[in-house]
């Protein structure tokens, strides 16, 4: 499922300890490490600490689809910000969290100029839902849309 040569950053974590398994060379840039140092790292380590509560929330619900906007820093401690797809499945007998990156920027205001508006209704952004979220194309390097 993981597209090792896709431009779009995605990786897998165990759902119980939510260390990364696997992971491209785009999501590893994408926060500043090399693949090697990315993997192993807690998936939460990659947001900012006060969205530790959200992710929390979302995760203890079992919400997945599209979730966001997260703060997320950088190994170099800049921050930035992301919308999230991710969804659940079973990998190697291990229930694992898979997720990519479906929009990022530098600011938050240019986060929410590209959330649509019912999603701008939704507390801190919150959005989610229990029904599977499309994958990427992992024959195309163009993100999704």
């Amino acid at each position: 499922m993981l597209d090792h040569k896709s431009r779009v950053p995605q990786w897998h974590s165990d759902a119980k300890t939510s260390l990364i398994l696997d992971a491209n060379e785009a999501a590893a840039r994408l926060w500043g490490y090399k693949r090697e140092e990315f993997l192993g790292l807690p998936a939460t380590a990659l947001l900012c600490p006060e969205e530790l509560p959200k992710q929390r929330r979302i995760q203890k619900a079992n919400r997945w689809g599209e979730t966001g906007p997260w703060k997320c820093r950088r190994k170099d401690g800049s921050v930035f910000y992301i919308l999230l797809r991710w969804h659940q499945m079973t990998i190697d007998g291990r229930l694992c969290d898979f997720c990519f990156v479906v929009e990022l920027g530098e600011s938050l205001a240019t986060m929410r100029r590209v959330l649509p508006e019912e999603r701008r209704k939704t507390p801190r952004g919150e959005a989610g839902s229990q029904r599977a979220a499309s994958a990427p194309d992992t024959k195309s390097s163009a993100p999704p849309k």
